[in-house]
């Protein structure tokens, strides 16, 4: 897991002329900006990163493991995200080196 302070302090780190507070509002703004697009049910591209997208999980009949009982989940949506080519080649390729 890695947090907003880190994402900021990586950024600050290579980007020298801008303050923290700078780096601070335009990821607020970024992540503001994703949220609200995913709300209205759009998908985002981030070229050579990925797609995120809501999905729309369906009612249907779940069984709760502690005592067996069957009951209804209602329907839900969820954030999905989907890694590009290049991602997924740095992810196994990392993984081979034990990384």
């Amino acid at each position: 897991m890695i947090l907003t302070s880190t994402i900021i302090n990586k950024i600050q780190s290579k980007i020298k002329y801008s303050t923290i507070n700078e780096i601070k509002d335009c990821v607020s703004a970024i992540l503001e900006i994703m949220s609200y697009v995913l709300q209205k049910n759009k998908k985002i591209e981030i070229r050579k990163f990925g797609c995120f997208y809501i999905k729309k999980h369906a009612q249907r009949i779940a069984i709760n493991p502690k005592n067996n009982e069957k009951f209804i989940a209602k329907e839900k949506l969820v954030v999905r995200f989907r890694a590009s080519e290049i991602i997924k080649k740095c992810l196994i390729n990392n993984n081979a080196r034990g990384l």
